[in-house]
Parts: structure tokens; sequence; C-alpha cells
């Protein structure tokens, strides 16, 4: 090797060496920097999983009380589609008969929406918003598709 690559060498490997040690001296500012930050979004991200939880604990509580309620109330709202009630004051509860509508058998219901002029919906797979809408319509013209479920719900709200 000559003098020359030797002194190249040397200037590489010394430039390396300084290199390593301020990436690990940057690279140690950076953890300084970022770990109160992280530390921070790690009590976020606990506190939201937390509330996650909670919500999801009172919605199941929800839940619960308005069944309770169209257990209670049922028998004196039948055949009504819509009913209200005052209660606490100013307030009151409302209970709307609604139909869910859901596609139980999907090749019976394409076959019904193409044997009922709905070829141009069936060219792309129809989306369930779209389907329950054409379900709907029909329903209230006395027609129910076939392959599709239509269930009777009684929804509550506290208004």
């Amino acid at each position: 090797m000559s003098e020359l690559q030797d002194v190249v060498s040397e200037y590489k490997e010394m430039q390396e060496g300084v290199r390593k040690d301020q990436d690990e001296e940057a690279r140690e500012q950076l953890v300084a920097q970022i770990n109160p930050i992280a530390e921070k979004l790690d009590s976020l991200l606990n506190d939201k999983f937390e509330l996650e939880m909670a919500l999801k604990e009172k919605n199941k509580e929800i839940l619960e009380k308005e069944q309770e309620i169209r257990v209670i109330w049922g028998p004196f709202i039948v055949g009504m589609s819509k009913a209200d009630l005052k209660i606490l004051g100013d307030r009151k509860i409302v209970a709307e008969a609604v139909i869910n509508i859901k596609r139980v058998d999907e090749d019976a219901c394409t076959k019904w929406l193409l044997a009922n002029g709905y070829e141009n919906a069936m060219k792309y797979q129809i989306h369930i918003q779209t389907f329950k809408k054409i379900a709907r319509e029909k329903m209230n013209e006395g027609v129910f598709i076939d392959g599709a479920q239509y269930d009777k719900f009684t929804k509550i709200k506290l208004k």
C-alpha cells in the first residue's frame, strides 16, 4: 500500500469514528427530546383506551335501559308507528317503529333485483344502503324482495 493510500485510509477511519460519535450524540439528543413527548403520547393513548372501554360499557347500559322501556311500554304502543311520553318535566321519550332490512340470501336478492328492473344498479356490486333504500321503497308498495329479511324494531330516544 502506498503512503498516500495509507493516509487516505487512516483519514477515512478517523471520519467514520467521528461520524459514529456524532451519530451517537445526535441520537442521544433526539431521544432526550422525544422521550417526554412519547411519554405524553403513551399516557394519552392509555387514557383514550380507558375512555373507549368506559364508553362501550355506557352504550351497553343505554341499550339495556332502552330494552327495559320497550318491555314496559311495548304493550301500550302496539300498532303505533310512533308514540311519545312526557317525562322528567320538559323531556319526552319517543318510541318509533322501524324496519331493519338485511340480505340473508345474496343470490336470491340479486336474482330478484335483476328480474325487477335493477340491471343498471347491478352493473356494480350494490351497496347495502342502496339495497336497503330499494327494499324499503318496495316494502312501502307492499312488495318484498326475495332473500331479504325484514325485522320490526322499536327505536327509543330520550329528547
